[in-house]
């Protein structure tokens, strides 16, 4: 029911998102964000294994719930939304979307695993309440690549 509720709202926050970007390239960037998202959870659950989907969910796209790009693209998205209007060089701020993903992550993916959403291979009582330290570090890195590349693609 949770999962439900969830999927309902990322697609809605999703599409609130596509039809309010005002910048020039924005959709395409946002898409292109789910696009990475969904890529980078098919190589983790393929190639790593080291957590796998629980919840029951409407809509997917192989093994990952539909909900998991789309928030992937928002927590990017956003993150380079506060960063581009901070005052800080340009060649920082994909750093600071690293950092403010990763909090989006530690304030997440503790809750999300205990309502079910998904299982690390790890027990609760490990890592950061249950979620590898690898994990955080990953988020970093990630965001952070997406945020230097869109960038410099721009």
């Amino acid at each position: 029911m949770i999962a439900h509720g969830i999927e309902l709202a990322s697609v809605a926050l999703f599409l609130w998102s596509w039809l309010t970007i005002g910048q020039p390239g924005g959709r395409i960037e946002l898409f292109i964000a789910a696009v990475y998202g969904w890529l980078l959870e098919m190589m983790d659950l393929r190639l790593f294994g080291t957590y796998h989907y629980e919840a029951a969910t409407w809509w997917g796209i192989g093994e990952v719930p539909l909900y998991i790009p789309l928030l992937w693209a928002l927590i990017l998205h956003g993150a380079m939304a506060v960063s581009d209007r901070s005052r800080l060089p340009h060649w920082s701020r994909p750093f600071l979307d690293g950092l403010l993903a990763v909090l989006v992550d530690v304030a997440v993916d503790a809750i999300a695993i205990r309502i079910g959403l998904w299982r690390w291979n790890i027990g609760l009582h490990e890592g950061w309440f249950g979620v590898p330290a690898g994990n955080l570090c990953a988020w970093m890195w990630v965001a952070a690549c997406y945020g230097g590349m869109i960038r410099w693609v721009r």
